[in-house]
């Protein structure tokens, strides 16, 4: 493992201050990803060369990002008209809950309001399905920037083929989401208008979001599957280093007992050795010479007088 590559994963569980340098890591797996799913973009999810050239143009997943990030900042500008779109949105979500009861009352004088009641309609539901998008955009960009950073640990902690196929997958309708977002955000409002009623927000994004949902679960499972199978490798290796241990163990002892059995062999022979070369004289002079000694301290205690007057 370099050190780069250390200092990245450090980020994910010290609070250190020298893991600043492992935050811009890149893997050459996560490049290759990148690399096969802009593949997959330019040649089979898009035809339109102006996002073939968004996509060519970029040189990792976080630069598409940071263009549709740049984008959504720039056209929705909080700081204007924040009054007038509180408003505008308090105003559309009445007449869409009223809108039942206008319908009804349209039937009884057809002629007169109809034409009228439906522009307005036409209009409003136009408006509700920008602000619709927006705030689809906003939430969906949040969240993909919370996906990611565990995308990227996932790719470099299993470089698997099978998540590399997965994560290239996700990049290539990640770039799909980000670079229709950036159009969308520098579009005009004539478009925009026109785009709400031909393109509305659950038939432009709603199956590409859950696309990209899908792919992150992919990898998620393969990950945690991977992470299975680690330690899966690491009980057996316990359970290979206790057989042995065990098997160390029972040498261990037995060799002990049989290196004290040889000792306790040696010892005695040296023992035997020793007595045989040691000038002791005959065993049973030394018998007879016992006896006699003990037959005079005998015969020395009975000569003894007894002092006792009585």
């Amino acid at each position: 493992m370099d050190l780069s590559m250390s200092s990245y994963l450090a980020t994910w569980h010290s609070t250190r201050g020298d893991t600043h340098s492992g935050e811009h890591y890149v893997s050459p797996i996560v490049e290759q990803a990148f690399q096969e799913g802009r593949k997959r973009f330019t040649s089979s999810l898009t035809s339109d060369a102006d996002k073939a050239k968004v996509a060519t143009s970029a040189a990792t997943i976080q630069d598409i990002q940071a263009l549709a990030l740049n984008s959504l900042a720039k056209y929705s500008d909080e700081q204007r008209f924040s009054t007038t779109r509180k408003w505008l949105q308090r105003i559309i979500s009445r007449v869409h809950y009223y809108g039942n009861i206008m319908d009804v009352m349209v039937q009884h004088h057809p002629e007169y309001v109809a034409l009228a009641w439906g522009a307005m309609k036409l209009v409003l539901t136009s408006a509700q399905n920008h602000e619709a998008t927006i705030s689809l955009i906003s939430k969906a960009l949040t969240q993909i920037a919370e996906t990611l950073p565990r995308v990227e640990l996932a790719t470099i902690l299993y470089p698997t083929e099978r998540i590399r196929k997965a994560v290239g997958n996700l990049y290539a309708n990640l770039m799909r989401f980000f670079i229709r977002a950036h159009q969308w955000c520098c579009e005009g409002t004539w478009r925009h208008l026109l785009h709400s009623i031909t393109r509305p927000v659950e038939l432009r994004y709603k199956d590409l979001l859950d696309d990209i949902a899908s792919d992150s679960r992919q990898i998620d499972q393969l990950a945690s599957a991977g992470a299975r199978v680690e330690i899966r490798e690491v009980n057996l290796k316990l359970t290979d280093i206790l057989s042995k241990l065990d098997s160390m163990q029972a040498l261990n002892s037995s060799s002990f007992i049989d290196t004290t059995q040889r000792l306790s062999d040696l010892q005695f022979s040296q023992i035997m050795t020793h007595v045989a070369e040691s000038r002791l004289g005959d065993p049973m002079v030394a018998f007879r010479s016992s006896q006699s000694s003990l037959r005079r301290q005998q015969r020395n205690v009975n000569i003894i007088p007894s002092t006792n007057k009585f």
